[in-house]
């Protein structure tokens, strides 16, 4: 999250056991910033896009590009 927060200006505004809430500052504006962010995210939380997105990774890249809310969760 330290790493996020420097890179994207991204703060913890929610948690709870499952899930984990982020407001944004600095989005990703192009698809290649987008889809890296998604793989980082996707390491830390995969079942956003395994469980909840129905394993559709490019809607993850989709909601991250220009997005100000981050969300993510665990099973």
């Amino acid at each position: 999250m330290k790493y996020w927060n420097e890179r994207w200006g991204a703060e913890l505004v929610a948690m709870a056991p499952s899930t984990v809430e982020m407001r944004v500052l600095r989005p990703p504006t192009t698809w290649e910033e987008a889809f890296l962010l998604a793989k980082e995210q996707y390491i830390y939380a995969p079942d956003v896009v395994d469980q909840w997105l129905g394993g559709n990774f490019a809607t993850l890249v989709k909601t991250l590009l220009n997005g100000r809310v981050w969300l993510f969760w665990w099973d």
